[in-house]
């Protein structure tokens, strides 16, 4: 195990190596690519100066990105709410479309204003039509998240910008804050903002005396922090980002925000609330490379709100949201408070002669048993952003997570070579933390970013968790098992467990086997072991046209999917259903799906013409949904819950499989109907002549193949991961119980 840890850590050292080789080879070139790739480079160089400042979170640009600094030209749509906004938009518009970045598109949006702004915003739709889209009111919406609502559901980039008509910025300002997006945990970034009058002339009231109270030299420099300690010590004290126009962020779901506030409606802290939702699980950047200017206007709607009950009652919900989602200490709430206090005290005078307290609309210990409440911050670690489903079940498990209201963080261990394809599986607002030489010596990141519950998955990481877990560390330890320490041979499994065993809390596997070494050495304990399978959310199904393949609608296709390497048994499918074809005198067609060794060898090889290589795809679904049955002829050890099969059955086609690991559990019925057929391995091989009679009859018995497709259909929702959520967030809880009662002892 040490061997093969030291065999990982040593492909990561020539991170440092090419840095400071790409260093000594930059260019002295003007373009905004060169400028960009200057940007990461200098951050690089200087010895993170700006961004590592009392050993806060360091600026990590993902490794993909160090090695192509030039190549990060995100696409970022930029939107424009508006509303009688025309004396400024000429100036608000000009500032976008000449930003020095380029890949950008625009969406114009009126909210049915009663000046010239609607003629304006035609005229530069018109002008840029070839990167501009309009999106007009014909009656008002009623409140400006509406129209940010409709442009985020709109945009189809990864970032955006809501760009406020009546504000405008630098020319550069998108050159500079773009390039901290190529650190993957970032999830917002803002500039400074210079306050300005309605004519545009320096404000009286500056950012400075604005966020003075929270720190007097914070934003004097540029950082990067994460939105955990940002919210326990800034942001959760004192909106500060006093202007959306200063921030891009990356998109997110809105759904979760809508469905627990009244942000909609909000007309003072909707942006606040909305800052915390856009950074939550990731981390947040700051620049004074660019100027954001923003306008104050004479007729301050915000001032007219101060003697209201609507300004405390806002202000109550930012504070719930923020105990919601945030673990943050009762002195951030109670500052919070007190500021709110100060204000109530001055400026609630009318309230105040009616008898009423600030109780009245904020309750402090209310808010406090909110939090009490709050779902746990979830670190899912991974080996590798790799095929396999060892690799590809941590990233459905981490976007269902954020789907069921958890904060999310996802740490790559870089075990294998990214697959793009597999890096797009997971959802682009979680934020993703990798192994490199700067995380090693940075900051722990399980206290940075307040993770509660680390949850490994692979024998490696589990053993780097644990090997840097740092004295006094709070998180708890929960390793799923995908079939690796069942394995392992007993000196191996003995060393691996060293330290590990009694540092996790839980551990959960996906197959009675995976628990065995276990079992033999008297260690198994009901209170720490927890069964609980894979699955997967129910897929929305585009089936492959098949002339698309150049197969035709009569024959029978036959899809596997899986890792390419010899013990998954793609040979001995070529072999079978070669033997199948003669034997039935039918059209049967073979798709292999995946990528690895075996892949890499039958690409040079003359396959018969029935076999359609098609590499690794990340819509398996949508080839299993074209195809009549699926075929897994596996004999890897390691096989415990394959996500192949439940793919599979998800389409409702059955499956031809062997008989390992959990396998015929999961194509059982409970009155013993088998979804497919079951090969017997217990040889060590694959019986070719029993699969190919097998695949012969399910292509020629027409009611044996729906018996078992109506058997498919019928098992499927078993793997819904709704289910699968609810049993991982009982284990979470159980070990945050048991981490804490260790501590307590």
């Amino acid at each position: 195990m040490n061997q093969s840890m030291n065999s990982v850590f040593g492909r990561h050292g020539g991170i440092a190596r090419m840095t400071r080789r790409a260093w000594r080879i930059l260019p002295l070139a003007f373009p905004a690519k060169q400028r960009l790739r200057r940007f990461i480079l200098d951050r690089l160089a200087d010895g993170y100066r700006l961004f590592h400042r009392n050993h806060e979170v360091a600026f990590q640009p993902a490794t993909r990105h160090l090695a192509h600094p030039k190549d990060f030209q995100p696409k970022i749509t930029v939107a424009v709410p508006n509303y009688n906004h025309a004396a400024f938009l000429r100036q608000r518009l000009d500032s976008i479309y000449r930003q020095t970045y380029r890949h950008f598109q625009v969406i114009l949006l009126d909210d049915a204003s009663t000046d010239d702004s609607r003629a304006i915003l035609e005229e530069y739709a018109r002008r840029y039509s070839d990167i501009t889209t309009t999106a007009f009111n014909t009656t008002n919406s009623g409140g400006v998240f509406r129209q940010w609502q409709r442009a985020i559901e709109a945009a189809d980039t990864d970032l955006v910008w809501i760009a406020e008509s009546d504000d405008y910025c630098d020319p550069h300002f998108l050159e500079t804050l773009i390039p901290y997006f190529s650190d993957e945990a970032v999830k917002l970034v803002y500039s400074h903002s210079v306050f300005v009058t309605e004519r545009g002339t320096p404000s009286d009231f500056r950012f400075d005396d604005y966020l003075d109270e929270l720190s007097p030299t914070r934003w004097k420099l540029s950082y990067v922090e994460t939105a955990h300690r940002e919210v326990a010590g800034f942001l959760g004290r004192k909106n500060s980002i006093p202007n959306v126009s200063s921030a891009v962020f990356r998109k997110f779901d809105l759904s979760g925000m809508l469905a627990e506030t009244d942000w909609l409606n909000m007309r003072i802290c909707g942006d606040w609330i909305f800052y915390l939702h856009a950074i939550r699980g990731g981390k947040i950047a700051y620049t004074t490379g660019a100027r954001n200017y923003y306008r104050l206007h004479s007729t301050n709607a915000s001032a007219r709100t101060y003697g209201t009950p609507a300004y405390y009652r806002e202000h109550a919900q930012v504070a719930r949201e923020m105990a919601r989602l945030y673990r943050v200490p009762r002195e951030t709430l109670e500052a919070h408070h007190g500021y709110i206090e100060r204000f109530f005290d001055q400026r609630a005078g009318e309230l105040a002669a009616q008898g009423l307290a600030l109780n009245d609309f904020y309750d402090l210990d209310g808010v406090w048993e909110t939090g009490q409440r709050r779902l746990p911050n979830i670190l899912i670690a991974a080996f590798a952003f790799a095929s396999g489903g060892g690799e590809i079940f941590p990233i459905r498990l981490a976007n269902a997570l954020v789907d069921h209201g958890y904060s999310v963080t996802f740490f790559d261990f870089r075990g294998e070579p990214m697959n793009p394809l597999v890096r797009d599986m997971l959802r682009p607002d979680i934020a993703v933390v990798e192994l490199s030489n700067r995380f090693l010596e940075s900051e722990d990141i399980v206290e940075a970013f307040g993770i509660e519950v680390v949850h490994t998955h692979h024998a490696s990481v589990d053993q780097f968790f644990v090997s840097h877990k740092r004295a006094g560390e709070s998180a708890t330890h929960v390793v799923t098992m995908h079939g690796m320490y069942d394995v392992m041979k007993p000196s191996m499994f003995e060393n691996a467990l060293e330290g590990l065993y009694d540092a996790v809390s839980a551990w959960t596997y996906i197959s009675n086997k995976n628990i065995a070494p276990f079992r033999d050495r008297g260690l198994f304990r009901p209170d720490r072991f927890f069964k609980i399978p894979n699955g997967m959310a129910m897929p929305e199904i585009r089936p492959i046209p098949r002339r698309s393949l150049g197969i035709g609608e009569d024959a029978v296709l036959l899809c596997v999917a899986s890792r390419a390497i010899a013990e998954k048994g793609w040979r001995e499918a070529i072999e079978s259903v070669g033997a199948a074809r003669r034997l039935s005198k039918l059209d049967i067609q073979l798709l292999l799906l995946g990528d690895g060794p075996l892949y890499d060898e039958l690409r040079h090889e003359s396959l018969p013409e029935y076999v359609h290589l098609m590499g690794f795809v990340k819509n398996a679904v949508d080839y299993y949904a074209s195809a009549d049955a699926g075929l897994l002829l596996t004999t890897f050890g390691g096989e415990s819950f394959p996500l192949t099969v439940i793919e599979c059955l998800m389409t409702g086609r059955p499956m031809i499989a062997s008989d390992i690991g959990e396998i015929a559990e999961m194509l059982t019925d409970e009155r013993g109907e088998v979804a497919g057929a079951l090969v017997d391995i217990s040889s060590g091989r694959v019986p070719v002549g029993a699969v190919t009679r097998m695949i012969a009859d399910l292509a020629t018995d027409e009611t044996t193949y729906a018996r078992k497709r109506d058997t498919a259909l019928a098992i499927r929702s078993r793997f819904d991961l709704d289910r699968v959520i609810g049993m991982y967030a009982q284990v979470y809880r159980q070990a945050i119980e048991t981490a804490r009662d260790r501590a307590n002892a």
